[in-house]
């Protein structure tokens, strides 16, 4: 019997996910420690700051983010469940960003290692496991 996985909002993620994994870093590649601000639109919108050089979350942006993401809380409640076509979805222009979009994978990578690597999908074109 199959179970639904349960959607995961923006409020739950930032609000207690992202702060609880943040709480547990020592410190954050160089490169990497920059704000990223995320804007949601649909439902209850909502926008948050994260910023990789203090280990802090907040509601609300900053005036110049290293990275600016916008999407509908739809889609990034299917990129966490891992069923959005990250690629896709930029290209039809549903997700949108400004700023260096290198850092929204290293981001993710950080995310993901609060799940340990068994947990994480690590597969990847043209390597098999």
């Amino acid at each position: 019997m199959a179970t639904e996985q349960r959607e995961i909002t923006p409020e739950q993620f930032f609000d207690r996910m992202v702060p609880a994994r943040l709480s547990s870093i020592k410190k954050v590649p160089a490169k990497q420690q920059n704000s990223l601000v995320f804007r949601f639109f649909g439902g209850q919108g909502g926008e948050w700051t994260v910023d990789l050089k203090k280990l802090k979350v907040h509601r609300g942006g900053v005036k110049k983010p290293a990275l600016y993401l916008e999407m509908e809380r739809n889609d990034f409640s299917e990129m966490l469940a891992d069923r959005l076509d990250i690629v896709a979805a930029v290209s039809a222009g549903r997700i949108r960003f400004n700023g260096d979009i290198d850092l929204f994978p290293a981001f993710g990578l950080l995310m993901a290692e609060e799940q340990g690597p068994a947990k994480r999908n690590t597969k990847a074109k043209g390597r098999h496991n």
